[in-house]
């Protein structure tokens, strides 16, 4: 049986690889959701034009964009370089485990995207359209299942603050 991800996961994984504290939370999240949805219509075209490379990289991009956007929303940065884009996508992978559960079982392919698209940028596998429109589905039933949840949970944030 799999192991139950829950809330104090999240946490633990923002205290150890974030930063907590970010300035105009609400700009930050606005601007990672802007571009889910610029690389999520880019990878769309891409899909459709067996542009398979370009695609695995955009959806791999939406998928750390939303992660940001979670983390912003929760008061936490992630820090600039190396393991960047892995941070991201762990903090949206146990965001999505812990807290939404129509997508917790989905969510561990999107640990496999990073994998998948790391191989085909940097080690040159060849990238399998079909595995590139899996993840792309995936990213996208994220996306549209999560799409106002960060300012959500910025509201909510600032409301228990406040």
């Amino acid at each position: 049986m799999a192991r139950v991800v829950t809330q104090a996961d999240l946490f633990a994984h923002l205290h150890e690889q974030c930063i907590e504290g970010v300035e105009d939370p609400f700009e930050r999240i606005r601007s990672c959701m802007d571009g889910v949805r610029e690389d999520l219509a880019s990878a769309a075209d891409d899909v459709g034009a067996y542009r398979s490379r370009t695609a695995a990289s955009d959806v791999e991009d939406a998928a750390m964009l939303m992660g940001e956007a979670i983390g912003f929303a929760l008061g936490y940065k992630i820090p600039a370089g190396e393991g960047h884009h892995w941070k991201a996508i762990r903090l949206l992978v146990l965001y999505l485990q812990s807290s939404v559960p129509a997508l917790a079982n989905k969510a561990s392919q999107l640990e496999l995207l990073r994998t998948y698209r790391h191989r085909v940028k940097y080690d040159g596998a060849d990238a399998s359209m079909a595995q590139t429109s899996t993840y792309y589905n995936v990213v996208k039933g994220a996306y549209d299942t999560i799409k106002d949840e960060p300012l959500r949970l910025l509201s909510e944030r600032q409301k228990g603050s406040g």
